[in-house]
């Protein structure tokens, strides 16, 4: 009888060691698990810092030369005007006024393009 007894608590000590390393792998993988998820994560958001400084420099190059264009046209501008105004560029009123219809009719061809 306590042969048999003992022999039970063995095989119900065993069968609880075996539950409890099972349990134990379980866990180890569920870790490994979420290292990698959080390895990803980190990597995704490196990525996604990166694209965003990128994005920001383009955008900065972008506002540069709007700038740098936006100066040759007033620079432009006031050129046209100061020969406009002087006496040497004079050419007749009609003259001007086709002139400038050309020169809108070639921006509008080039904004269509």
């Amino acid at each position: 009888q306590q042969q048999a007894n003992e022999k039970r608590l063995e095989t119900k000590l065993a069968a609880q060691t075996r539950s409890v390393e099972q349990r134990d792998e379980l866990v180890r993988q569920e870790q490994a698990k979420r290292k990698e998820a959080q390895q990803k994560l980190q990597a995704f958001r490196e990525a996604a810092l990166q694209a965003k400084s990128e994005r920001q420099q383009s955008e900065d190059a972008l506002r540069l030369q709007i700038r740098e264009l936006e100066d040759q046209v007033a620079v432009a501008q006031r050129s046209a005007r100061t020969h406009a105004m002087s006496p040497s560029g004079g050419d007749s009123d009609g003259d001007k006024k086709r002139q400038r219809q050309e020169q809108l009719r070639r921006d509008v061809a080039e904004l269509n393009e």
